[in-house]
């Protein structure tokens, strides 16, 4: 074995700095789901708008920041007037709060294993026009040089975050006067989506 290869197995291998992701999918598959379990009306809803961007280093997960956004006339409803009403102005008012974002202020009590990093993401929930504090556990997965298996033409990294949570709409001036037994004052939320960081 000559000189040369020897010092190139024993060298240790590049290390994968930070990326940024990008979380509006040129696939379209990225969604969050919403769910009330009111007592006479339960029901569950999706979101498709998701865009914005996450600054992520495999090396130091806990220095993460950036922002998830939803666009409010994405949330889709299995019944069109109760999705028209939950947008009008009395509720979400979609039209003069056309956005719901989730910035990450810091990232706590990281364990990983393998490429998965599970940890406390501490930040801000804006929602019709209120911003409250909000505290959740997620899960990340770091997918290095696998956006060309998902693409077919395109070299990059995959960031895929998972998360649930609840709030309470009232919290955000959601619906004031309407009953809980129809729609409950809890709001579930789940977060399942890939963000892609593409290679120059």
């Amino acid at each position: 074995m000559s000189p040369l290869v020897a010092l190139a197995l024993l060298s240790p291998l590049p290390q994968q700095g930070p990326i940024v992701a990008d979380f509006k999918d040129p696939k379209g598959v990225n969604a969050v789901s919403i769910a009330t379990d009111g007592a006479m009306e339960p029901f569950f809803g999706m979101a498709s708008g998701v865009s914005g961007k996450l600054r992520f280093d495999p090396a130091n997960p806990e220095a993460t920041t950036g922002d998830i956004i939803v666009k409010t006339q994405s949330i889709k409803l299995p019944l069109p007037e109760l999705e028209e009403s939950m947008k009008a102005e009395w509720c979400l008012d979609a039209e003069k709060y056309p956005d719901i974002v989730f910035s990450i202020d810091k990232i706590s009590d990281v364990k990983r294993n393998g490429n998965r990093y599970d940890g406390t993401v501490t930040g801000r929930l804006t929602l019709h026009g209120v911003t409250k504090p909000l505290t959740t556990t997620a899960s990340t997965t770091f997918l290095a040089g696998k956006a060309k298996e998902r693409f077919g033409d395109k070299p990059g990294d995959l960031l895929v975050v998972r998360c649930d949570f609840e709030f309470n709409r009232l919290d955000f001036g959601i619906g004031k006067g309407l009953s809980e037994q129809l729609v409950s004052n809890m709001v579930k939320v789940r977060v399942a989506i890939v963000g892609t960081a593409l290679h120059p």
